[in-house]
């Protein structure tokens, strides 16, 4: 499989769980629907082989009926899971509590995923009111790094595809994989049998594959012609 195809699909992912962890207004719950139904129909046959497909095509098809459920109800989930009450916040969507449980001050966390984006160019739109480290963001980064890595691959250029994949890694590794396990187990636990139980599960475990996708990449993408590599299924996957 050509990389940019696979890359085009990551973006797609990742871009899609950055507006499922947004508040499902119902512009935005039209959009998940049609991007999952998009994204289920593109992978059918090019993806099936890979490890994660099977666990990842259920959720598509799950977001796919988005908006045959009632907006109400997926709003009030929304906000008894990610909204401050008067219990707090049953499931903090941001990566620096789960970081500070571990000896990681928060003004240290938001500070280095800031030099993350400014490191690429970006900065987050202020216009969705939250910090930079809210799982919908850090998710959007991802969907944008990829969309550099599909289009130096559409344009052969290895060097900056490299780049693209590299910072992928680093982001994975000292963000993404490090907190959102934790906080899908969370969103598993408070909200069983809900619609976010179902999508933290995925998004932990696309996050896991993806972790040791990316790592694979960098050790086998040929040197010399990227063009040349077609992506073989890794013999590992989440568990």
């Amino acid at each position: 499989m050509p990389l940019a195809h696979l890359t085009r699909f990551r973006e797609g992912t990742y871009r899609l769980l950055s507006q499922t962890f947004l508040y499902p207004d119902e512009q935005r719950m039209r959009a998940v629907a049609a991007t999952a139904r998009e994204l289920r129909r593109e992978g059918a046959t090019s993806l099936a082989r890979f490890a994660f497909f099977g666990e990842w095509s259920r959720l598509l098809r799950f977001l796919g009926d988005f908006i045959e459920r009632r907006i109400e109800d997926i709003q009030r989930e929304h906000v008894s899971l990610f909204v401050v009450n008067a219990q707090g916040v049953p499931c903090p969507p941001y990566e620096s509590v789960y970081r500070e449980r571990a000896g990681r001050p928060t003004g240290w966390l938001l500070a280095q995923v800031e030099r993350e984006y400014a490191a690429a160019g970006l900065a987050p739109s202020p216009d969705l009111g939250e910090l930079p480290d809210h799982v919908a963001i850090e998710m959007e980064f991802m969907a944008v790094l990829c969309g550099r890595e599909a289009q130096a691959w559409e344009e052969r250029d290895l060097t900056q595809g490299v780049v693209a994949l590299r910072r992928q890694k680093a982001f994975v590794g000292s963000h993404l994989a490090v907190w959102v396990p934790e906080f899908a187990r969370q969103v598993t636990e408070t909200d069983s049998g809900g619609v976010y139980a179902v999508v933290g599960e995925g998004a932990a475990a696309f996050i896991s594959y993806d972790g040791d996708l990316l790592e694979a990449l960098l050790e086998t993408l040929p040197a010399d012609d990227p063009q040349a590599a077609e992506v073989q299924c890794p013999s590992h996957g989440p568990t």
